[in-house]
């Protein structure tokens, strides 16, 4: 995704030594999200916790999330899974087109905080954080903890397994 295709607006409480570092790693985390190359405007603000997804600032062009100059491509990108969670039917014809994430089109993404980081880590290894829902993961090497996302979602799309989440907690564990 080039800068000239999406434009990225800070609030005017963003600190301004923050905002090109913040904007590199929003449109870092961006190419791991093609289905998402529509999105016209990425309104950003800044929170004091890690990320927040803007729900009623959100529509099918424009992504509204919270950050912090701490904030990691792994939060952003789960930002980016809860926005692709509650406007999924304006991005399911496209995402199931793109052979990358045809996976996780195959059935609706399930709402809730592990799903969103489940399909967040089988996007890519780049964007596993070492702590989030899972508790600490610090310790199992990123490749291992993407794998067994993607074997989750390959179980629940695919042969219908209805309790991928606790499949992906035992494959991480072992």
């Amino acid at each position: 995704m080039r800068e000239s295709d999406v434009k990225i607006v800070f609030t005017k409480f963003f600190p301004k030594r923050f905002r090109i570092y913040s904007k590199l790693k929003i449109l870092n985390t961006l190419k791991y999200f093609p289905e998402l190359k529509n999105i016209k405007r990425i309104n950003v603000g800044y929170t004091s916790f890690g990320g927040t997804f803007y729900l009623g600032k959100s529509d099918e062009k424009t992504i509204s999330i919270g950050v912090n100059q701490r904030t990691s491509m792994h939060i952003i990108a789960h930002e980016f899974t809860h926005y692709i969670q509650y406007f999924q039917k304006e991005i399911r014809d496209f995402g199931f087109k793109i052979p990358e994430v045809r996976l996780f089109y195959l059935k609706e993404i399930p709402k809730g905080e592990k799903a969103c980081e489940i399909y967040t880590y089988a996007r890519h290894k780049d964007l596993v954080g070492d702590f989030g829902y899972f508790g600490t993961l610090k310790g199992i090497k990123k490749e291992i903890i993407h794998i067994a996302a993607k074997k989750a979602i390959e179980k629940r799309n695919i042969e219908n397994h209805r309790n991928y989440i606790k499949f992906f907690e035992k494959e991480i564990i072992r």
